[in-house]
């Protein structure tokens, strides 16, 4: 695999990695500001 195609690829990932940090962190900010507190069952929700 030459160079450029890798370097390509892991640029690729680390937009997808950033994505769904941005979207983690999303779900985080909604569970707590329900109640402050986050619940088993946002836990789960937010793992999924």
């Amino acid at each position: 695999m030459s160079n450029d195609k890798l370097a390509e690829q892991l640029s690729k990932l680390k937009e997808a990695c950033t994505k769904w940090e941005k979207e983690l962190e999303t779900y985080k900010k909604w569970a707590s500001e329900n109640d402050g507190v986050i619940s088993i069952g946002e836990t789960i929700e937010i793992t999924r």
